[in-house]
């Protein structure tokens, strides 16, 4: 890449200008700010960190200004504070040197144990605090306190690079705010830096302990977001969630004050760092009295905002009714689901819906359940309390609901209430009874309103509870049509809306998902705040918008961590968008782990699951999910992907009879073939399932002729096989067909990856230059592409400008080519800064089936700014970007092209960290996609 040279530059001209004064060893690491060096200061026989500013900063600060900025660190001496040894300018580079401490950096330690110790964390923020209350009274702020300055030796912590940031602000001045660069990392900016105040102050270093404290606890910061800019809105807007959220052990004195030094006001926070460290200490041992802050472990262990809720029992309790389930008895099942998701969330009550809880035997008799076993059950749940209650018919249409409050442990409720009306109404008269019951639960004063369920026709929530046991059992035809139902009956009903987007997006009805979501978000106020953010979540999920959805989810989630719904919905996320925190294939995974932990046989998860464990080949753990998953009788065409593909995956290719399976559904065949080639986990499988969907007729559904193809010849690129992938293109655009013909553009993108389809490639190009004044912006995109990567920037740069002004008359598409044209054009230049700025800016917003399209997949933006980190020697984050190549997403149809180079990646930046045992994995990788290129 353009990059590789960057470092060993920048080390020659330092060892040539300073070779005088210190004998430069080798590089130490890369910060925001500064590229770091090991050197033996030759006058006093001692090794010293030699930092050198970045470039980029360099040419926007002055000389002489940041050296007189800089020497305010020397004049700062504490124990744990890292001293300033020298400063000065060479060769146009300007430098510092600090002592060279033995040890690690903090990033480095909560990278190897996640999450630390509370003793720990209170030991090193104690240090750094002193650190800082004494930098404070010498008129210094940080601006920059972050876990890579705090270096860590025996049992100590030091502050680093103190002032620099101060020096860099105030040297730099305007210029570097018209340059675009941000002084400070924004994950760790207090809210008036995030806004750009211009006066900051010692509270302001008291908010990123805070947040330094918070990762420390949590394993990761409280904000992050898909770039910089999204990152300082929410350091700016939002209040930080609880560390007890990703942390739920921390005690609850702690959490206060981590929270309270998080305050988006200063005059809100500590005012000082050693105020901040002593409260921390104190709330650590106990002896810090705090207000109460949210729902609490009562002394039994049982959380007093937690209720569980069981089905209501049909009939009077004298044999009326009879022991029988028929449609009467659903009244109870039904009443108490509605229950749950009205009122959950609302007076900061969780409802535990208890029906999840049962035994077969209990659902199909809830009048054998003795209330010790619902006691019991309340308990393991850690709820104080338990609802159960009759449905008691008063004549033919008209029925009465009854509920009791019990406090777990103990038979005796403590309040009850009723409501009477129409059988019809009988689960809004539930929901309105538990409203009443909550009163005796709620602080004086206030209220629950239920009144909104009121409006819901009863026969539409009837059939959305049906609809919720289709779904939950794995038979998403049947679901959707029966939430469609629910709507077309009440156009209003929000949760049956957002439901029903959830199973049309398992049908492959996209247009369908987006009505069905416009109708929960445009009532909004009906939903509990957990579905309300359920809601908002699938409706960013529909848009592509993947940040904004798995934010959403998140949100639900720190409602409710025991909610499956919200961790379901941000497993689909992950499993199949690209959000920008990686990996993806990880945390879809303990998504779904999350799910099947937390609700026995929610099928849509085991569907997952199973095709998890395939991947990792674990046969007898994806056996045993399959099993799992048959026995709910889900839908039989998408047990027929599964099979089809853990039949492939535990046997050979040529063992299946795909032209069986393509002419009873093509969809199968092609759903199998994403499942096997996601990650090159079984490439030739992958190979042999879109293949026979090609051979197939399929003119009729383009969209199946054009994934297979991009599959196909992704796959083919990824394994070497040059010779099959000029076949198989050749003859798709000889085909005649839109689809072929769009295909051959695929030459440039795969000759980038390394196929051996030069003369092609050019020859694409060639023919697309001579057409250049009709040519589509896609066809201008793979021209400007092919240009940048040999040579012809200034034909590349005319394209992106073309493009760069049809994006600024709206159309997404031209400016998300543009954006990303320029970053690889700036790349070309060797211009690393402004590359990683535009590929920063790049998210995919269209609809997921267009994620086939190399520009919005990102493909070669993200294997790009992998080897920009690679260059800089940034190898754990180098690994970080190449690893959504492994992403099980939609884009797992394209993502092949670059899987290989990306691997390849890994492997190096894997052998330069030590990783044995990830090397040895994607060792075995490589082995199996082939000999190579």
């Amino acid at each position: 890449m353009f990059v590789r040279g960057f470092m060993a530059e920048i080390l020659e001209r330092v060892r040539a200008s300073l070779s005088d004064k210190y004998e430069v060893e080798r590089e130490l690491g890369r910060g925001g700010m500064s590229l770091v060096f090991l050197a033996r200061d030759e006058r006093h026989d001692r090794k010293v960190a030699l930092k050198v500013l970045r470039p980029e900063l360099a040419a926007s600060v002055g000389s002489d200004r940041f050296l007189r900025e800089v020497q305010i660190e020397a004049s700062l001496q504490h124990p744990h504070i890292l001293p300033l040894y020298d400063s000065g300018e060479t060769d146009g580079l300007l430098y510092y040197t600090m002592p060279y401490v033995e040890g690690e950096t903090l990033r480095e330690r909560i990278r190897r144990e996640e999450q630390l110790s509370v003793d720990d964390v209170v030991s090193i923020s104690s240090d750094v605090a002193e650190a800082l209350t004494y930098a404070h009274e010498h008129g210094v702020v940080h601006r920059d306190i972050k876990p890579e300055n705090i270096l860590l030796s025996g049992d100590h912590a030091m502050v680093t690079d103190f002032g620099v940031a101060r020096a860099v602000s105030q040297a730099g001045g305007e210029q570097l705010t018209a340059s675009g660069v941000a002084i400070g990392t924004p994950m760790y900016m207090s809210p008036e830096q995030a806004t750009g105040t211009t006066t900051i102050d010692a509270r302001s270093d008291v908010y990123s302990l805070g947040l330094v404290v918070y990762e420390m606890l949590a394993g990761e910061p409280p904000f992050k977001g898909p770039t910089p800019a999204a990152v300082l809105a929410r350091q700016a807007t939002e209040q930080a969630p609880s560390v007890e959220v990703a942390r739920p052990n921390v005690p609850p004195e702690v959490a206060y004050v981590v929270q309270k030094a998080l305050a988006k006001t200063p005059s809100d926070r500590y005012q000082t760092a050693v105020a901040f460290s002593c409260a921390l200490s104190s709330g650590a041992s106990g002896e810090l009295t705090v207000p109460r802050i949210g729902p609490r472990k009562t002394n039994l262990g049982l959380d007093p905002n937690s209720i569980v809720l069981y089905p209501l029992e049909w009939g009077g309790g004298n044999g009326d009714g009879g022991e029988a389930r028929d449609d009467h008895a659903l009244v109870g099942e039904n009443a108490a689901y509605l229950i749950v998701a009205w009122l959950d969330g609302r007076g900061s009550f969780t409802w535990v819906n208890g029906w999840h809880l049962l035994e077969d035997r209990y659902r199909e008799n809830v009048r054998l359940l003795r209330h010790e076993q619902k006691s019991a059950l309340a308990v393991a749940e850690e709820a104080a309390y338990y609802v159960d209650g009759r449905a008691i018919p008063t004549g033919s249409d008209s029925v009465r609901i009854i509920l009791a409050l019990h406090r777990a442990r103990r038979e005796r409720p403590f309040a009850r209430a009723d409501t009477i009306g129409p059988l019809s109404s009988a689960t809004q008269l539930g929901v309105m009874a538990a409203g009443k019951l909550l009163l005796s639960l709620l602080p004086s004063g206030q209220t629950v309103d239920v009144s909104d369920v009121g409006g819901i026709d009863p026969q539409a929530i009837q059939i959305m509870v049906q609809a919720e046991r289709e779904f939950h059992s794995g038979r998403f035809r049947r679901a959707l049509e029966l939430y469609r139902e629910a709507v077309e009956r009440d156009s209003a009903f929000a949760l049956a809306g957002a439901r029903g987007a959830q199973a049309a997006s398992w049908n492959h009805e996209a247009g369908e998902a987006r009505e069905l979501i416009a109708v929960a978000v445009a009532n909004e106020e009906q939903l509990a705040p957990r579905w309300a953010h359920f809601a908002r979540a699938f409706e960013a999920y529909l848009g592509n918008r993947g940040d904004s959805a798995a934010y959403h989810f998140q949100r639900a989630i720190e409602l409710d961590d025991d909610w499956p719904e919200g961790w379901m919905g941000l497993g689909e996320v992950y499993q199949h968008l690209l959000p920008s925190n990686p990996p993806q294939d990880s945390i879809a995974k303990s998504a779904f782990e999350q799910v099947y932990q937390r609700t026995e046989g929610y099928v849509p998860a085991l569907y997952h699951l199973t095709e998890f464990a395939m991947r990792e080949g674990d046969f007898d753990r994806a056996s045993g999910f399959l099993a799992e998953y048959r026995a709910a009788d889900p839908d039989p065409d998408v047990l027929a992907n599964l099979e089809l593909a853990l039949s492939c995956a535990q046997g050979t290719p040529s063992a299946i009879n795909w032209r069986n399976h393509v002419l009873e559904d093509v969809d199968r065949v092609y759903q199998a073939g994403k499942s096997l080639g996601v990650g090159g986990a079984y490439p030739e499988c992958a190979v042999a399932a879109w293949q026979a969907v090609l051979d197939h007729d399929t003119t009729t559904n383009e969209a199946w002729l054009f994934s297979s193809l991009v599959g196909l010849q992704s796959m083919l690129v990824a394994m070497g096989r040059s010779e099959e992938l000029r076949a198989l293109l050749d003859s798709a655009g000889a085909s005649g067909t839109r689809s072929g013909e769009t295909g051959l553009l695929q030459y440039i993108v795969d000759e980038h990856a390394g196929a051996d389809v030069a003369p092609q490639a050019r020859e694409i190009a060639d023919s697309l230059r001579r057409e250049l004044d009709d040519l589509s912006s896609t066809r201008r995109w793979f021209l400007a592409f092919w240009d940048v990567y040999h040579g012809e920037l200034d034909e590349a740069r005319l394209l992106r400008d073309y493009l760069t002004a049809r994006g600024n008359d709206g159309d997404r598409d031209d400016a998300l080519m543009a954006v990303g044209l320029s970053g690889h054009i700036a790349l070309a230049e060797g211009d690393t800064a402004s590359a990683v700025r535009a590929f920063a800016q790049l998210v995919p917003a269209g609809t997921r089936g267009q994620l086939t399209r190399p520009w919005e997949s990102l493909g070669a933006e993200h294997l790009a700014l992998a080897r920009i980190h690679m260059a800089r020697g940034e190898y754990d984050d180098a690994y970080r970007v190449a690893r959504c190549f492994d992403s099980p997403g939609a884009a797992s149809v394209v993502y092949p092209v670059f899987l290989r180079a990306s691997i390849e990646l890994r492997l190096e930046a894997a052998r330069a960290l030590g990783w044995e045992e990830n090397i040895a994995v994607l060792e075995q990788r490589l082995a199996v996609l082939g000999a190579g290129l």
